[in-house]
């Protein structure tokens, strides 16, 4: 169905000649394997995640000390049932953290 998708979205763009993929949503990345194997060999595939972080980085360093003498705890938030979304986490190979639920407006 990923797939399927995936053709859905990029076949128009790759059959207009497109030799180049952006990933224009860090979110992407997970899917970047299986876009690759749907745009073939021939087409580059920029993710820049890691850019961004580097970027991040930087401008959180001149403006304040929380990236150096603090430990970091990753908590995802989630809209669904937080059970899922461990699932998933663990299933791509994230490392274990904490899935909370949204608070809900009433909260």
């Amino acid at each position: 169905m990923t797939r399927q998708l995936l053709e859905s979205h990029l076949r128009p763009g790759l059959d207009a000649g497109a030799d180049t993929i952006v990933l224009g949503c860090t979110h992407y990345a997970f899917l970047g394997d299986a876009i690759a194997k749907v745009a073939g060999e021939a087409v580059t595939i920029v993710e820049p995640s890691e850019a961004i972080a580097s970027q991040l980085s930087r401008v959180l360093s001149a403006s304040t000390p929380l990236l150096y003498g603090t430990v970091a705890t990753t908590t995802f938030y989630t809209s669904g049932p937080p059970r899922e979304l461990a699932a998933f986490l663990e299933l791509i190979g994230e490392p274990p953290a904490q899935v909370d639920a949204l608070p809900t407006s009433g909260s």
